[in-house]
C-alpha cells in the first residue's frame, strides 16, 4: 500500500485554532482561565484610622480645656485629583501589559475611595490577568455592589462573574486542573504550534508546524472576546515524500470564531508513490491502482514524478461550548495548481484522499461534538466529508459530468484526545494526545471496492504549542 500523508485537519485544527484554547487542540467555546488560591483584596470593613471613610470618633473632653480644643480635626476629604491620578496609572500599566503595576495603584486608589465601583472593577481585571482568580472574583463582586444595576460597566462585571462560576473544565478545550482567572493575551504574540500524525487507510507520516505573530485587536475581558487577534503567519509542513510551506492570515474577531487563508508552495520529491497524476476525474485512483504505477521503472510515462505547485487555502472554524459540551466546524476550500505531466487534469492528493481537479476547487470540512472532562480527557465524535468540484475541463471528450462517480466521501467515528496540562502564555503549552478513529460511510474505494468498509482510518497525534515570548506570570498560591 502506498504512503498516504495526513492532513492536520483530520486531527487537530489549523487553526485554530481557533479560538487560542484554539487555535486551534479542540477549541473551547470560551477562554481558559487560571486558579488561584483565595487572597486577599483590599479591606473595606475595617479601614486604618485617618483613612478616608473613617468616622472620627471625639476623644473626651479634658474638665480643664475647651470640648473644641480636645476633639481631633475630622479627615480631610478624598482628593479625586489624585484618585483620579491613581487610576490612569493603572489603566496605563493594564495596556501596556504589566498587570502587577497597576495592582498596587488600584488599592492606593481604593484605600482613599473605597466605593469606587470602576475602580473594583478595574482591580478584578488586574488581578484575573496576573492569575489571582479568587482575588479578582472578590473584586468584582464589590465592584458590582458599588456599580449602577444598568450600567454598561455592571453588565460587564456580571458576565465576567457568570463565567468564574462556571466548572472549571466548561472553560478550555483539553484543559485540565480548575482555573478561575482570566488571562488576557498581551497587544503581541509571537505564537507556535506543532503536530506530528501517523495515519491507517490511508496509510500517512506527516508534520504540521506554524508560527504566527498575532496583534490583538482590542481589549476585553468577555469570555467570548477575550481572546481576539489579527496575525500573519508561516506554515511549514513536512512528509517523507513532499514538502510545503505557506504564508498566511488570520483574523479572529470573536474566540469562538477564525477567518483564515493562505498561500502555498509545494514540492513533491517523486518518493513513495507521489505525485501520481491522471486524464481524467474518472481515472482510477485507488491504493492498488496507485501502489501498481508505483511499482513502473523510472522513466516510464505512468511512473509516480518530482514536481512543484501551489494551493490557495480559505477557511473558517467555528466553535461553541455549554457546560462541558463542545460543537466545533472547521471547514477549508482549497484551489490547486501543480505542473502535471502533459496531458493529465487531476492528481491524487493524499491530504485529504481525494482526486483533485488541478486548477479547481476542492473542499473539506469536520464537525466535532465532544464532552470535556476535569481532568485532561477529552472524548467525543468527529464527522468529516470532503468533495472535489470538477468542471468540464476535467474529463476526456464524450464524458458528462454526470458519469463522475467521485462524489463526496465521508466518515465517522470516535474522537479522544488528553492534554497534560494547560499554560497560556508559557513557552511548552498544551501537550495532547489525540487519536481518532473515523469508519468510512462513502467512498469510492474504501466501502468494499478495494478496502474493506470494516477497516477504519485510524489517526494517531502528538500536538504543543506556546509563546515564543512568554508572557505569563507564576500563579499566586497564598494570599
Amino acid at each position: 500500500m502506498p504512503l498516504r500523508f495526513l492532513s492536520l485537519a483530520l486531527l487537530v485544527s489549523h487553526a485554530p485554532a481557533a479560538a487560542e484554547k484554539t487555535p486551534n487542540s479542540v477549541v473551547p467555546a470560551a477562554p481558559a482561565v487560571e486558579a488561584a488560591p483565595t487572597p486577599e483584596a483590599p479591606a473595606t470593613s475595617a479601614p486604618k484610622a485617618g483613612s478616608v471613610g473613617d468616622e472620627a470618633a471625639p476623644a473626651p473632653a479634658a474638665s480643664a480645656a475647651p470640648a473644641s480644643a480636645s476633639a481631633p480635626a475630622p479627615p480631610p476629604a478624598p482628593a479625586p485629583a489624585l484618585v483620579d491620578d491613581l487610576l490612569a496609572a493603572a489603566r496605563r500599566a493594564l495596556g501596556s501589559g504589566e498587570p502587577q503595576e497597576a495592582i498596587p495603584l488600584l488599592e492606593a486608589a481604593l484605600t482613599q475611595a473605597p466605593a469606587r465601583g470602576d475602580a473594583w472593577r478595574l482591580l478584578g481585571q488586574a488581578q484575573s490577568r496576573a492569575g489571582h482568580g479568587e482575588r479578582a472574583r472578590a473584586a468584582y463582586v464589590r465592584a458590582l455592589e458599588l456599580l449602577p444595576p444598568d450600567s454598561a460597566d455592571a453588565a460587564q462585571v456580571r458576565a465576567v462573574l457568570a463565567f468564574l462560576e462556571t466548572p472549571p473544565t466548561a472553560q478550555g478545550g483539553f484543559a485540565p486542573g480548575a482555573p478561575l482567572a482570566v488571562r488576557i493575551p498581551p497587544e503581541w504574540r509571537l505564537f507556535y504550534r506543532s503536530t506530528v500524525a501517523l495515519r491507517y487507510n490511508p496509510l500517512g507520516l506527516f508534520s504540521d508546524n506554524r508560527v504566527a505573530l498575532r496583534r490583538r485587536l482590542f481589549e476585553s475581558s468577555s469570555p467570548f472576546f477575550h481572546n481576539n487577534f489579527a496575525s500573519i503567519a508561516l506554515f511549514p509542513s513536512l512528509s517523507p515524500a513532499f514538502s510545503r510551506l505557506a504564508l498566511g492570515a488570520e483574523l479572529q474577531p470573536a474566540s469562538f470564531l477564525t477567518l483564515w487563508g493562505n498561500a502555498e508552495l509545494t514540492a513533491f520529491f517523486g518518493t513513495f508513490n507521489l505525485l501520481q497524476s491522471f486524464p481524467s476525474a474518472r481515472s482510477e485512483y485507488s491504493d492498488s491502482v496507485v501502489s501498481r504505477l508505483g511499482d513502473l521503472p523510472a522513466g516510464d510515462r505512468l511512473a509516480p514524478y518530482p514536481t512543484m505547485g501551489g494551493q490557495i487555502n480559505l477557511g473558517a472554524d467555528l466553535q461553541f461550548r455549554v457546560g462541558p459540551v463542545v460543537a466545533r466546524n472547521q471547514l477549508r476550500f482549497v484551489r490547486a495548481e501543480m505542473q502535471l505531466r502533459d496531458g493529465d487534469v487531476t492528481y491524487y492528493e493524499q491530504l485529504w484522499d481525494l482526486l483533485v481537479p488541478n486548477r479547481g476547487w476542492y473542499m473539506n470540512d469536520d464537525a466535532d461534538l465532544l464532552f470535556v472532562t476535569d481532568f485532561g480527557l477529552t472524548a467525543g465524535i468527529r464527522f468529516n466529508v470532503a468533495h472535489a468540484f470538477y468542471g468540464q475541463e476535467h474529463l476526456q471528450p464524450g464524458n458528462a459530468l454526470a458519469d463522475i462517480v467521485n462524489g463526496p466521501q465521508a466518515r465517522v467515528g470516535p474522537l479522544v484526545a488528553y492534554t497534560f496540562w494547560d499554560d497560556e502564555g508559557a513557552l511548552f503549552d498544551r501537550p495532547t494526545i489525540l487519536v481518532v478513529t473515523n469508519w468510512w460511510v462513502s467512498h469510492r474505494y474504501r466501502t468494499g471496492a478495494d478496502v474493506s468498509q470494516a477497516v477504519p482510518m485510524v489517526a494517531l497525534a502528538f500536538q504543543m504549542q506556546g509563546d515564543l515570548l512568554p508572557w505569563n506570570r507564576p500563579l499566586a498560591r497564598g494570599p
